[in-house]
C-alpha cells in the first residue's frame, strides 16, 4: 500500500487529519516534530509526504536536501488560508501541490490521486 507520512507539529490537528485520510483509504504515518519525520522517513517507505505549511515545509525540503533518497517523494503541504504569495512561496521550496483545510473529501481524491494510487 502507499504510504504518506503526514507532518503537521500539532498533535491533536495530526490525529484529526489522519483519521480523515484513513476514512478514504490512506495508509497514514504521522510525525510531530523532525525527529520522529526523520525516523519515519527512515523507516517506513513513504510515497507521499504531506505537511502543513506554516509549520513543516521548510523542515520538509532541508531533510529531503540532505538526503538523496527523499528526491523523488512528492511533497503536498496543507494550509487553513492560502493566498497568492503563500502558494508562490510554497511553489518555490519545491511543493508540488497544495490542499485546503479541512479538507474535502473531492480535492483530496483528485491531488492525492495524481501522485499515489490507493490499493
Amino acid at each position: 500500500m502507499m504510504k504518506i507520512l503526514l507532518f503537521d507539529q500539532n498533535e491533536l490537528t495530526s490525529l484529526e487529519d489522519k483519521t480523515t485520510l484513513e476514512n478514504e483509504g490512506y495508509e497514514i504515518n504521522v510525525a510531530n516534530n523532525v525527529e520522529q519525520f526523520n525516523e519515519i522517513i527512515k523507516l517506513a517507505q513513504t510515497s507521499l509526504i504531506l505537511c502543513n505549511y506554516k509549520k513543516g515545509t521548510e523542515e520538509v525540503f532541508k531533510i529531503k536536501s540532505d538526503q538523496s533518497g527523499l528526491k523523488n517523494i512528492p511533497v503536498l503541504a496543507y494550509n487553513e488560508k492560502w493566498n497568492e504569495e503563500s502558494l508562490s512561496d510554497a511553489f518555490k521550496l519545491g511543493v508540488q501541490d497544495s490542499l485546503r483545510k479541512p479538507f474535502r473529501k473531492t480535492e483530496v481524491a483528485f491531488r492525492l490521486g495524481r501522485y499515489i494510487k490507493k490499493d
